[in-house]
């Protein structure tokens, strides 16, 4: 039971590590005012700027990834060269 909540912790704390949740959350809640009256708020989605960011992470992601697997496929095939020859 104790290893899972550790395996848990530490797969929780690099999914934060990678999209940085944690610093996105005390950035906003930084940024508001004193003011603002308490309650429950939510992320307009439907918002241009969000579908924009969210496209172009999409895009980002494709591109590394796309990188990556050519890559792999470069070093395999010279492994395949180098055994024939």
């Amino acid at each position: 039971m104790a290893i899972t909540a550790v395996f848990g912790g530490y797969v929780l704390n690099s999914l934060d590590n990678h999209y940085g949740i944690k610093g996105k959350v005390i950035a906003a809640l930084k940024m508001l005012p004193e003011q603002t009256a308490q309650g429950i708020y939510y992320i307009d989605t439907k918002t241009q700027s969000w579908q924009d960011d969210l496209r172009n992470a999409v895009a980002q992601k494709k591109v590394e990834l796309g990188r990556a697997i050519d890559q792999s496929v470069k070093d395999w095939l010279c492994r395949i060269a180098c055994v024939r020859y």
